[in-house]
């Protein structure tokens, strides 16, 4: 409700579809288009958005680093990125994650120091880097999640969407290894 407009990319068209039904009841009062495309071959212009949101999307990307690049080209001097990926950096077992990575098709894990290092490289400033879910209890729930194939992304992703707007402590983690990164940096 605060943006002017907002535009919606995935190479799922389900996820389309089913961004598309969550923002039916606002039809008319938000702008709003989605495109089935991968980020690079969008075709948006240089410094378009004011803000890029992505939600646990990077770490599944092959060419992340080429996808970051087009996030910093598209991104307005000055404007914010902020995202989320899987660190799973206090969970241990190589099996599990190994299970996790092939289950859901993650490409690389990243710790803080990888992701900023990879940002400073890109051209983004002002990084801040927070892991999350770092208590026992989650590492313990995230776990069982993968043993047990429960894991519904709609539902991570919009606890994460929550944490993201709601949740004003990140530092309080922290050094503490965490199941997932938040990210925020600038152009």
């Amino acid at each position: 409700k605060l943006c002017k407009k907002i535009i919606g990319i995935d190479v799922n068209e389900v996820a389309i579809k089913f961004a598309r039904h969550l923002l039916d009841p606002l039809k008319g009062k938000i702008d709003c288009e989605f495109y089935c495309t991968k980020l690079e071959d969008a075709g948006f212009k240089e410094e378009e958005f004011d803000k890029i949101f992505s939600f646990c999307v990077i770490e599944h990307i092959p060419n992340y680093e080429e996808v970051l690049k087009e996030a910093y080209r598209i991104l307005k001097c000055g404007g914010q990125m902020i995202l989320s990926l899987d660190s799973l950096e206090n969970i241990n077992d190589q099996v599990i994650l190994s299970k996790h990575k092939r289950d859901h098709n993650v490409q690389k894990y990243f710790t803080p120091k990888e992701i900023v290092l990879l940002l400073e490289s890109i051209g983004f400033k002002d990084i801040q880097c927070y892991p999350i879910f770092t208590s026992t209890f989650a590492k313990n729930l995230f776990i069982k999640g993968i043993k047990d194939n429960q894991f519904k992304h709609k539902y991570f992703s919009s606890l994460l969407l929550y944490i993201f707007l709601y949740y004003q402590e990140w530092r309080s983690a922290g050094n503490l290894a965490g199941i997932f990164l938040v990210v925020k940096c600038r152009k």
